[in-house]
């Protein structure tokens, strides 16, 4: 009797341990896929996918598709979306290194004689968004000045003269010494007026020392940007300027391309590929979905905004977009870059470097982009930038970001939480930007706080560390520094409510610069460490801030070490503004953004 109890409770164990393993069984799955896979296979470690589409095809909420190291050249859609706490994971398996790819392999070079040689590029993604790669190196459609080697900083020339109209303009440049028409048809990108974006043109005309171009204007900018004497540019689109080193040109007719390698290439002896997708994944409509150590080249990720609880983690992207002919600079496409454009995406330890659009672009609400580095990105010089915030809600920190054609961090939302970015060298190709830029926008209590932003010096009306332009307002701006840009912060037109606490603003010209006599009522600039000349609107309440070039006693201003010394009039020189102070030492808080005595804060991204 007793063991027959005991045999009765054995088979209702089982059967319920069976049904809550079968239940976990369903609601994650794990598949495989391999380079070597077949997608005949059952997705198994041991029997593998080829294809991540096909593992994308099945994979469900709370499955993980485990991807072994390879290249996949595919873009991959999943047909389903995950729920909360069951995302639908890509990852790479155990570490190893995946990327998907959007360029595909150009083979069959053969000598065209000298240093040229030729192939077939059987697709065409139309002219200015072809791109050919060797060993992953991005090379040059040729052009003239020849390439200058840095992607975001091109070689150009200058406009002498100008004559102009709103269609058209004649430029005169002496190192122009070709024949007549040699030009005619030739593109022609350049910075035009104050060079606030950089846009395509087309030669109709040209003679030794001249050439005549059509352009389109864009609109609401005034006289700003008609092409002026001083602007720099250079030409493309020409069989004729194959000329150097890295340099390809291919017919769209025939689709030959005729590609001089850098010195001591082979192209057959090298892994010579050509941009063939716009994607890596497509996740619109897809929420939920995880992204784990999955790298992509020559590509990007798209979503929209259903997506969703996008995770982005560990990725190494390169070469996100490409594109050279823009007809007008001020409206690159709505979303270029890493896409996150659902609510509460977020990328994550990531390194993105090199695209002619954005490196991220955020459109969903609350969506966030922290601990990357982003580098080589907006190299077209449009109204792109490395994080280009559409987002409600964003918060962007704990980045390093650098080497970008106009802004670093472009905002054009509410509320956002800029925290401890190191930003530098950006403004590369145009003027009138910021590391931190802002038009038009209610910070709605945002704030910018705690980045390091320098090396934003360019022509026109300069390059700013933060600037809040043209009736931006609303900011809380506390603890930044900012040092060798044009002006540390500058803030046009009519701006309230603004929060300006313990910055230290280094600069070549103003350490604040204002346009005018405008109205910042409600405005606060307290605590602030000036080197240079601070300028305010009007109403503003303005009190405890050191302004000189000599007193501050920074530790070493030189290696941009803006700690205090222990003799620095900043030290207890300000008031207590809770919770920007809290912590303080000493009877009162320090003047800048350093407190004396106090470990320094520390931005940027720490991936190895």
């Amino acid at each position: 009797m007793k063991a027959g109890r005991v045999a009765k409770r054995k088979s209702r164990c089982n059967a319920a341990c069976v049904e809550a393993i079968e239940g976990r069984v369903l609601l994650s799955t794990s598949w495989y896929v391999a380079g070597s896979g077949n997608d005949a296979n059952p997705g198994t470690l041991a029997l593998p996918f080829k294809t991540i589409q096909h593992a994308a095809n099945l994979a469900g909420a709370g499955d993980t598709v485990f991807i072994r190291g390879g290249t996949y050249r595919e873009t991959v859609t999943p047909a389903h979306s995950g729920v909360a706490g069951a995302p639908i994971t890509f990852s790479a398996y155990n570490n190893e290194v995946v990327t998907v790819s959007g360029a595909d392999p150009i083979t069959g070079w053969s000598s065209a004689g000298g240093s040229t040689y030729t192939a077939t590029q059987a697709w065409d993604l139309g002219e200015g968004n072809n791109q050919i790669f060797v060993d992953g190196q991005m090379m040059n459609e040729a052009r003239w000045p020849n390439p200058s080697g840095d992607i975001s900083k091109p070689a150009t020339s200058v406009f002498k003269s100008v004559t102009a109209t709103n269609t058209s303009a004649t430029i005169t440049d002496p190192a122009l010494t070709q024949a007549a028409n040699f030009w005619k048809g030739t593109y022609i990108q350049f910075g035009a007026g104050q060079a606030w974006f950089i846009q395509t043109g087309t030669v109709t005309a040209s003679g030794p020392g001249w050439l005549t171009f059509s352009y389109t204007r864009s609109t609401g900018f005034g006289n700003y940007d008609i092409p002026t004497a001083g602007n720099r540019y250079f030409l493309f689109n020409n069989p004729a300027l194959l000329d150097a080193p890295s340099e390809w040109y291919r017919d769209p007719t025939s689709g030959k391309v005729s590609f001089i390698p850098p010195v001591g290439i082979d192209p057959s002896k090298h892994n010579i590929t050509a941009k063939h997708r716009q994607l890596a994944f497509e996740l619109a409509s897809r929420a939920y979905i995880t992204l784990n150590r999955i790298n992509i080249f020559a590509a990007t990720i798209d979503s929209d905004a259903s997506t969703g609880h996008l995770i982005i983690n560990a990725m190494n992207a390169r070469y996100l977009t490409h594109f050279m002919v823009q007809p007008t600079g001020h409206a690159p496409n709505a979303s270029t870059g890493i896409g996150l454009n659902g609510a509460n995406d977020l990328i994550e330890n990531s390194r993105i470097d090199g695209s002619a659009g954005d490196g991220v672009f955020m459109g969903g609400p609350n969506a966030r982009v922290t601990n990357c580095v982003i580098t080589n990105t907006d190299y077209s010089g449009t109204d792109a930038a490395p994080v280009r915030v559409y987002s409600t809600g964003a918060q962007i920190d704990h980045n390093t970001i650098a080497f970008a054609g106009q802004n670093g961090i472009l905002i054009r939302a509410t509320g956002p939480k800029i925290l401890y970015n190191t930003i530098h060298d950006v403004g590369l190709q145009t003027t009138d930007c910021g590391g931190i830029y802002s038009i038009r926008q209610s910070g709605a209590g945002g704030e910018i706080a705690c980045n390091l932003i320098y090396n934003v010096i360019t022509g026109g009306y300069g390059g700013s560390g933060v600037q809040l332009d043209d009736y931006s307002h609303d900011f809380t701006i506390d603890r930044n520094v900012i040092w060798n840009v044009n002006d540390s912060l500058k803030i046009t037109f009519d701006s309230q409510n603004d929060r300006i606490f313990n910055n230290t603003l280094d600069a070549t010209q103003f350490s604040i610069m204002i346009n005018g006599t405008w109205n910042w009522s409600g405005s606060k600039i307290c605590n602030n460490i000036f080197t240079h000349t601070a300028k305010f609107g009007a109403n503003a309440m303005v009190t405890d801030n050191l302004q000189s070039t000599a007193s501050p006693m920074f530790i070493n201003k030189a290696a941009a070490n803006y700690q205090l010394q222990s003799a620095s009039p900043a030290i207890d020189a300000g008031m207590v503004m809770s919770p920007f102070t809290n912590g303080y030492v000493g009877t009162d808080p320090d003047l800048g953004a350093y407190e004396y005595g106090a470990a320094p804060f520390v931005a940027g991204a720490n991936i190895s």
